[in-house]
């Protein structure tokens, strides 16, 4: 339960830090229009934060079990792919902000990739749920 608790208030840090990011890095930049950085933020506290603070309470009231399969490879592949899906929004957003070009192909293809294995890894924890309440 412990790491759980560790993972949570480290999104949340990673959270706030990104917050003040995106505010500073615009106002710096003079940049007024929309940014895939504006995102970031509550990607983190809800896909990251809330996410794991709910995992807790499901872990106190028995629905989850820490150790069984499919929930640690929920965990491993979450915690791989959520980081390196919220980069991806965060390079995006850079260079929206300094006016650059981002939609390259080979970037495109790992954004999705990203995002495919989140999906994979919600469906790992929906599955180590789905276990414990049978």
């Amino acid at each position: 339960m412990k790491k759980l608790f560790k993972v949570s208030l480290a999104y949340t840090i990673f959270g706030l830090v990104a917050g003040v990011f995106y505010r500073e890095f615009t106002k710096l930049n003079h940049y007024e229009g929309f940014t895939s950085l504006k995102e970031v933020h509550p990607h983190i506290f809800v896909l990251g934060s809330l996410l794991f603070l709910i995992l807790i309470l499901f872990y106190k009231n028995g629905l989850i079990d820490l150790k069984a399969k499919n929930f640690r490879r929920f965990f491993y592949l979450y915690n791989t792919a959520f980081p390196l899906m919220v980069g991806s929004l965060v390079y995006k957003g850079v260079m929206q902000v300094l006016g650059k070009t981002f939609e390259s192909m080979p970037f495109l293809i790992l954004t999705g990739l990203f995002h495919i294995f989140v999906a994979i890894a919600l469906l790992f924890l929906y599955r180590a749920i789905y276990e414990e309440i049978q």
